[in-house]
């Protein structure tokens, strides 16, 4: 990604992730010659992000504007489950538009969101204050953060 740009992503599979069957002939000669496969074990997790990744980024495709979601595999260090936006169509209206001074009560929804869910977030990133991306992070077993007064008046602003 550093290489290719934002555009693309790039996923560390640590070899195959499907392969033939060893216990039966692995072509079907009867339908074209084609193979069937079968997932590698262990790999299923990273199938499920990859296929994930590829129904979000044909999303983004389709609808230019959407959102566009990553899931970090592993997650950050720290947290049970982590994903970036890389893009915001809420930031890009608001810098369009001229509504900057919204956003951050518009960012501030997410923790009201996760909040309302049980589920403490933590953030070191916004498309809008940084330009990049959107982290959402989350912690199964923290307890769940202050969203009021809003997160980026508080003493102590977590993102």
């Amino acid at each position: 990604e550093k290489y290719l740009g934002r555009k693309y992503m790039v996923r560390a599979s640590m070899g195959h992730l499907r392969d033939l069957p060893k216990s039966q002939f692995g072509i079907d000669v009867e339908n074209d010659f084609a193979p069937k496969y079968i997932n590698i074990r262990g790999k299923g997790d990273l199938i499920k992000a990859l296929k994930k990744d590829a129904k979000n980024a044909a999303n983004a495709a389709e609808n230019p504007g959407s959102f566009e979601t990553k899931t970090q595999i592993p997650p950050e260090e720290g947290y049970d489950l982590s994903y970036h936006n890389l893009v915001c169509p809420l930031s890009n209206f608001a810098k369009k538009y001229g509504y900057e001074e919204y956003m951050p009560y518009l960012c501030n929804m997410d923790y009201v969101m996760f909040g309302v869910l049980g589920a403490p977030l933590y953030r070191e990133h916004t498309c809008f204050a940084d330009g990049d991306y959107c982290d959402f992070k989350l912690k199964a077993d923290a307890p769940v953060l202050p969203w009021w007064p809003p997160v980026f008046m508080q003493d102590n602003p977590y993102k």
